[in-house]
């Protein structure tokens, strides 16, 4: 991943790259898909932080809890996730935290309507990275921009250092996983 002067913050950091092949690199403001990730600034001694959004990267940032990868998309994060460990790049940092929103929301039947908490688990567990999933008093659907509304930068580095194991989470966060038979969620 090529590393160039940030066009949001103008600090060095890493620019996207294609999901397809994460070896060519193309910078975000040339991405026509909802497909890639973007890094916002570059401090090696906080952790490393993969998120959904653009502004979920940004609070993060702007709460100095870590560096923040956004994947752009729930469905990008495990890929996002499985080339920062196969490449390297995981090594260059502390740790490596996946930041999920509080989408929670359940359909009539008790299925989540959201994909974005099982793909956060799912890509915690094929790579051993933490996983950050926002207090259980959050709002259905809060994220980090949310906590920092909220409660101000310290909500958003307390949401940080609430990560752990995938398996931790998932047992102590019940309320909000599906079961293995229950793995589907509507659309």
């Amino acid at each position: 991943m090529p590393w160039r002067w940030c066009h949001t913050c103008g600090r060095y950091g890493a620019t996207a790259f294609n999901k397809g092949n994460p070896h060519e690199a193309k910078d975000a403001a040339f991405q026509r898909r909802s497909y890639g990730c973007l890094c916002f600034c570059v401090n090696k001694n906080k952790p490393l932080v993969i998120c959904e959004g653009v502004a979920t990267g940004l609070a993060i940032q702007q709460s100095g809890a870590g560096n923040t990868l956004c994947a752009l998309s729930s469905n990008n994060v495990t890929a996002v996730a499985q080339w920062v460990e196969k490449s390297g790049l995981a090594e260059s940092f502390p740790m490596v935290v996946i930041a999920t929103d509080h989408d929670i929301g359940r359909t009539a039947a008790g299925r989540l309507k959201s994909n974005a908490i099982p793909r956060a688990l799912e890509a915690a567990k094929l790579t051993g990275f933490a996983l950050a999933v926002p207090p259980a008093t959050s709002q259905v659907g809060a994220d980090a921009r949310d906590l920092l509304g909220q409660g101000g930068p310290q909500a958003v580095r307390d949401f940080m250092a609430s990560a752990a194991p995938a398996a931790d989470v998932e047992k102590s966060r019940a309320d909000i996983f599906l079961s293995m038979k229950e793995k589907s969620v509507d659309r």
